[in-house]
């Protein structure tokens, strides 16, 4: 098994896609000081917890995998390609 460039794109696109939430949630956390009325602004940094929660939890797995598929990958290439092959050693008294 080898790394591939379509491997290394997938888990690097999925973390982009992660990545693509947080100017929404810095915009509501903006927004959310331009309000008076402080039940409105509380809901919406609430609401922004929430959404960071969420999508710090999903970047975790997507980093966790992508970490696996291109670093741990090639780190056993590495052990495999240093890897030696065995040497039978004949006993001389038995010959």
């Amino acid at each position: 098994m080898t790394l591939s460039y379509d491997k290394v794109w997938e888990v690097m696109n999925d973390l982009e896609d992660v990545q693509t939430h947080i100017p929404q949630i810095r915009a509501t956390l903006k927004a959310s000081l331009e309000y008076d009325d402080e039940d409105v602004s509380r809901q919406l940094v609430e609401g922004s917890i929430t959404q960071i929660d969420h999508y710090l939890s999903i970047w975790d797995d997507k980093f966790q995998r992508a970490w696996n598929k291109t670093v741990r990958e090639l780190k056993y290439q590495d052990l495999q390609k240093m890897r030696l092959t065995p040497v039978t050693i004949k006993n001389e008294s038995t010959q």
